[in-house]
């Protein structure tokens, strides 16, 4: 199985910017945080973990330091208020709840 390399995909499009990424606890959301943070970025994870599990996120969490913040809510306006002051970059709609999974770019 050959392994994608981001760097080269995307070069240093996400170096340094800030993204959202919400059921990112899930399957396919951890590992585009992986992705993510292999690119430079700061990734702010939001999920409630109805379908997820933080041990998808254990490696990321283990190696990333503060480049990783893992918030445990529904998406909503109370999480949107802890992602903090810096303007995100990319949001990354994942978590299906009442919507269908979808990704804002």
């Amino acid at each position: 199985m050959t392994l994608t390399d981001w760097r080269e995909r995307h070069g240093e499009a996400f170096e340094g910017a800030k993204a959202l990424v919400t059921g990112g606890a899930g399957f396919i959301g951890s590992h585009l945080t992986d992705a993510l943070l292999t690119l430079g970025a700061e990734v702010v994870v939001i999920d409630d973990l109805s379908g997820g599990d933080l041990d998808n996120l254990a490696a990321a969490t283990a190696s990333a330091g503060p480049a990783l913040r893992v918030i445990e809510a529904s998406y909503g306006p109370r999480a949107r208020q802890n992602v903090g002051s810096n303007p995100l970059r990319r949001t990354l709609r994942l978590s299906t709840g009442r919507e269908k999974a979808r990704c804002l770019l």
